[in-house]
């Protein structure tokens, strides 16, 4: 059923090792990537690759999965670590988790997903889900199907394609847009202005790399894990420094570095792009350097890039207050998902209630709650 014979020009050299067991690539995935072909329905008369992951129920005693290939560890596990500080919501939340892992929500295949925080999608794979999705429904009856990171602004026709097949619409997440299209987007923000100031004095040097060496991989992802896993969260995705290392390889990814006068790398970021729209998969900087303000000036360093590339960036979430006084217009992302096939109907129900308690839930709720 999954088929890796065929080729798609914006897939690239991703597709020749992308795929197989994601742990050499993210030690927490518990996933397997697989590639479909599958023939848009646009009038294009090439097939293209789209992803897949397949997420099984994990094994007793394994280490924490990730939100990325878990729609339980992003809806309950992570959920209830932000709410440490309200221990019975958070009990509560994780009880939840216990509930949806129950119903067999850690089954799971997600559609169009890369290990990433944010996939991007181009017109051709938008296009292709609802048939692809059928197509993966009639081979996997028993498992929960889902597709992330849509967005009722840019994904309207997709969702509701998906909606008359049988998915439900579940928020997901407030993400950020920064639109550096057109380069006369008025006046600055003034706390992006002294970012960028700030930039400009430090004599930090900000680079855009095709490839990395793998002592520069080696080097970020240590600066990655201490901010994105030790710092924040185990339900981030681990990444190894083999997959910073081919993905920029590969051409998937470019690297942007800041660097001090000797060329020591202070901080980076991974860069992301489909068609108009930027993306950052991952970041980080070294948290025990002297220089302070490291996360500032790194990210008037992709500011400056997205402007000069003509782009849109989508900045993820997390760090909401810093990113909207910096211009970040946020929005509710979803997750669309349909449930396995079920004689009793009950997992269907649960969605459908799921979906009707947050059909009114917008993103200044969740910015009220710290998203």
């Amino acid at each position: 059923m999954f088929d890796e014979g065929s080729t798609f020009e914006r897939v690239g050299a991703l597709h020749e090792w992308l795929k197989g067991e994601l742990t050499p690539w993210v030690k927490n995935a518990h996933s397997r990537l697989e590639w479909m072909s599958q023939k848009p329905e646009i009038g294009c008369s090439d097939k293209i690759l789209i992803p897949v992951t397949l997420h099984p129920p994990p094994a007793k005693g394994s280490l924490p999965g990730t939100y990325i290939t878990s729609l339980k560890c992003g809806w309950f596990d992570y959920l209830a670590q932000e709410l440490h500080e309200h221990p019975v919501l958070g009990c509560l939340i994780r009880c939840l988790g216990v509930l949806a892992k129950t119903l067999g929500l850690e089954n799971l295949i997600v559609i169009g997903n890369l290990p990433i925080s944010t996939n991007l999608m181009n017109k051709e794979c938008l296009c292709a889900l609802p048939s692809l999705s059928q197509q993966i429904r009639l081979h996997h009856p028993k498992h929960f199907l889902a597709v992330r990171n849509l967005l009722p602004s840019q994904h309207a026709s997709t969702i509701e394609a998906l909606k008359e097949m049988g998915f439900y619409a579940i928020p997901q997440r407030v993400v950020y847009h920064f639109d550096l299209r057109s380069t006369s987007s008025g006046r600055k923000p003034s706390h992006l202005q002294r970012d960028l100031s700030l930039l400009k004095k430090s004599g930090l040097k900000a680079q855009v790399h095709q490839q990395i060496t793998r002592e520069t991989a080696d080097l970020i992802c240590l600066q990655y894990q201490q901010i994105y896993i030790e710092k924040h969260s185990p339900f981030n995705a681990n990444y190894t420094p083999d997959f910073f290392y081919a993905m920029t390889q590969c051409g998937a990814f470019q690297c942007l570095t800041l660097c001090d006068s000797q060329d020591k790398v202070l901080a980076f970021a991974m860069l992301y792009a489909c068609e108009a729209t930027l993306s950052v998969p991952a970041l980080g900087y070294e948290t025990k350097s002297e220089i302070s303000s490291l996360y500032r000036m790194l990210f008037a360093s992709i500011w400056l890039h997205t402007q000069n590339s003509g782009k849109s960036l989508n900045y993820s979430s997390g760090a909401g207050d810093f990113k909207r006084k910096r211009g970040g217009i946020p929005e509710l992302e979803y997750t669309l998902i349909s449930p396995p096939q079920s004689r009793l109907n009950y997992k269907s129900r649960f969605l459908k209630s799921l979906e009707n308690m947050t059909r009114r839930m917008t993103a200044q709720d969740l910015i009220e709650h710290g998203a």
